[in-house]
């Protein structure tokens, strides 16, 4: 009988607008790495702060700008196994976005409980 390795715990903070100059390839990066951390039974989280939470924001449009849009990556990030999606309240205000305005799977907390969310993962990966 083989045993099975312990989960750790992944969070995966991405703090860029989706589509700013280079910030593209680096939010596709964190969720690709974020996927496959989850695929091997981990248990990760992602956080959005500071401009990144312009990725949760509903129905965008990034044909004119010639970028892919990974709303719909991040909308199915449960269904992969990832098992929180959280944003920071406090950056999401400051940006005029209300919960009416992001995806519905993501859960907002404040600056306390991001302190506790970062100090209860073993491995904060920041993008």
């Amino acid at each position: 009988m083989s045993k099975q390795a312990p989960q750790k715990r992944f969070l995966f903070v991405l703090q860029h607008a989706p589509h700013a100059h280079g910030a593209a390839l680096k939010n596709k990066e964190a969720l690709d790495f974020a996927l496959a951390c989850a695929a091997f039974e981990q248990k990760v989280s992602v956080l959005f702060i500071n401009d990144g939470v312009f990725q949760l924001v509903n129905n965008q449009n990034t044909k004119n700008i010639q970028s892919k849009n990974h709303s719909a990556s991040i909308a199915a990030l449960g269904l992969y196994g990832v098992e929180h999606c959280f944003y920071d309240a406090h950056s999401a205000g400051l940006r005029g976005l209300g919960a009416e305005k992001l995806l519905a799977d993501a859960k907002a907390i404040n600056a306390q409980e991001i302190k506790r969310c970062i100090t209860e993962h073993d491995f904060v990966f920041h993008y």
